[in-house]
């Protein structure tokens, strides 16, 4: 039994400012996606493809695959192009939520990506199950600063713990 997809949330990805982050778009067995060209529609539709060959990359620290491989399944070209109104100031999100395996604890996905050197690297990452939540955000040093149930970043030393071994993943999973 997969998980199945509910709800897709963006920020300043192309068309669409931040009018979809906070609540998104609900999903569901059958959705339709109707509206004008440059709407936005394509946008929503490659976002799942752009996790996944994000999350099946090779290079572990590659945050977000823009495409640009013969392997890859969308190639959106670069930050600059992606983000909205080709503000590279401009922070971009990508978030979803999803029904588990067994259809009862909910799944989310949410991570944010600034741009470093032209080329998307996360600033924040959550991942969440049944209610509890596991992130990381990038400080402004480079290193990550981990939140998760029973972790203080304080322990031991006084002062938050952020690493860059802290760095997530491919923008999905906790070094």
């Amino acid at each position: 039994n997969w998980p199945m997809l509910t709800r897709l949330r963006v920020k300043n990805l192309k068309a669409w400012g931040d009018t979809l982050w906070a609540d998104g778009v609900a999903l569901s067995d059958i959705t339709l996606l109707l509206g004008p060209n440059s709407a936005g529609k394509t946008s929503l539709l490659q976002v799942p493809l752009v996790l996944k060959q994000t999350f099946e990359s090779p290079d572990r620290l590659l945050h977000l695959n823009l495409g640009g491989q013969s392997s890859d399944l969308v190639d959106l070209g670069s930050y600059a192009s992606l983000v909205h109104e080709r503000d590279r100031t401009r922070e971009l999100g990508i978030g979803f939520s999803a029904t588990g395996p067994d259809a009862t604890a909910p799944i989310g996905y949410a991570a944010t990506f600034t741009a470093l050197n032209g080329a998307p690297v996360v600033k924040h990452l959550e991942l969440s199950e049944g209610g509890v939540a596991y992130s990381v955000t990038r400080q402004s040093k480079g290193g990550y600063r981990i939140a998760a149930p029973g972790y203080d970043a304080r322990a031991g030393r006084g002062r938050v713990d952020a690493r860059r071994s802290f760095q997530p993943e491919r923008a999905l999973a906790f070094s």
